[in-house]
């Protein structure tokens, strides 16, 4: 009886694809009823942990009042969120602790009786044998179950999101869509539900320009709604803001985009490629071209590319080596590296004057760009207080974004 119920156990916990297929399925079917109290928080609080805090309560819903603890397997989790990285369990464990510890401000709107509250958002969370096991504490999970007010979150569209601020804003923004438009707030407000906590940013055109405008450019690229912001003034200074928010047509809805994809055109984007050039990749080889982006970024990350990432992306792409063999020292017939482009050149000099640009930024807006970079895209690597991260392809990634950001710290300077 025993083995019986050992192999049950077993046969649960190790899912095979097509039942997480399935599985997943019957989720993005659903809409997360989510309290607004859990919705307007104040807490840092990374893309990839919002992610897991909405799906957690999603699964767990119907059990909230019944049940102490919840259970699902890692992988289907990570599936969910559209998480690549699925068997990093040492990140994922990060960032539950994370989720555990993070102690967030509810309601900061005020909606109800009780205008805020402290408390964690899961009281307890760990991995057991490929599991994810997690409770809540019994106040929230009262409200959680039976909410008054809630927004129903569509789990399809949060795994298109790409940035910690975008998913918050849209959030806070989204119970709003029958009325069309959110309540006024301070701009302090502001900052802290999309959790750009950062120094730089108490400055409003660092907020506006780094923060405001690029969650709204994503929030009305990927998801169901569109918002505008709108502001009002103390004489020159913005005090608050409030945002429009319209509901899209059903065929104004974007595409699911296939993750691997979205990935390999992000890593052809670091390298150096417009989007005509990755369009002309991706319909050549899109395998191949994902062999070679793997090639090029681990061999940039080690410094042995001297000249154009892309240029030398494109000598790999392009040539008849086996890439998924170890590299020959020795190559017969191996084909001549073809010489940059024009654009080639352009984006190798464009990426020695961002890497000349971080150079000069002060310590403080050298940390809120690392802060951001880490909420934008979960990386866990991070070399103890340095501007630096230990993973390849974090490495490879922060590369980019970090000379990029650089660059538009100090044109904001000037403007």
């Amino acid at each position: 009886m025993g083995r019986v119920k050992r192999a049950e156990k077993l046969a649960i916990e190790i899912l095979p694809a097509e039942a997480r297929a399935a599985e997943l399925a019957k989720l993005d079917e659903r809409e997360l009823r989510k309290h607004v109290a859990t919705i307007h928080v104040s807490g840092n609080l990374s893309l990839v942990e919002r992610k897991i805090v909405n799906v957690l309560l999603l699964h767990a819903y119907d059990d909230l009042l019944t049940k102490r603890e919840h259970t699902m397997s890692v992988k289907f989790l990570c599936e969910a969120i559209g998480w690549e990285g699925s068997n990093d369990h040492k990140k994922l464990a990060q960032a539950a602790e994370n989720i555990m510890h993070n102690v967030v401000t509810l309601n900061m709107f005020a909606d109800g009786k009780q205008d805020w509250k402290k408390t964690p958002l899961v009281s307890s969370i760990g991995v057991s044998n490929g599991r994810v096991v997690y409770a809540y504490i019994e106040w929230l999970a009262e409200r959680l179950a039976s909410p008054e007010v809630f927004a129903a979150i569509d789990i399809k569209i949060q795994r298109r999101f790409k940035s910690g601020y975008a998913l918050a804003l849209y959030e806070n923004c989204l119970r709003y869509r029958s009325v069309g438009q959110t309540r006024y707030a301070s701009v302090d407000t502001w900052r802290d539900l999309l959790g750009a906590t950062g120094k730089m940013y108490e400055q409003y055109r660092h907020f506006s320009n780094f923060v405001l405008q690029k969650a709204i450019n994503e929030v009305n690229a990927v998801s169901d709604i569109d918002v505008e912001l709108r502001i009002k003034k103390v004489g020159r200074k913005v005090t608050e803001l409030q945002f429009g928010v319209t509901e899209k047509a059903q065929a104004e809805l974007p595409f699911e985009v296939d993750p691997k994809e979205a990935l390999l055109r992000e890593q052809l984007t670091s390298i150096g490629f417009g989007e005509s050039s990755i369009k002309g990749i991706l319909a050549k080889n899109m395998p191949r071209a994902a062999l070679a982006v793997k090639v090029t970024l681990e061999r940039e990350a080690a410094g042995k590319i001297t000249g154009s990432p892309a240029g030398y992306f494109m000598s790999v792409f392009e040539s008849d080596s086996p890439l998924d063999l170890p590299e020959r020292k020795t190559r017969k017939a191996a084909k001549p590296p073809a010489l940059p482009s024009d654009d080639e050149v352009k984006a190798d000099k464009q990426a020695a004057t961002t890497r000349g640009a971080w150079g000069k930024l002060t310590d403080a807006e050298k940390e809120a760009i690392t802060a951001e970079f880490i909420a934008e895209t979960g990386a866990a690597t991070r070399v103890g207080e340095k501007y630096e991260f230990s993973n390849i392809k974090e490495k490879a990634s922060w590369t980019g974004y970090r000379g990029k950001r650089a660059a538009e710290v100090l044109a904001s300077r000037k403007a």
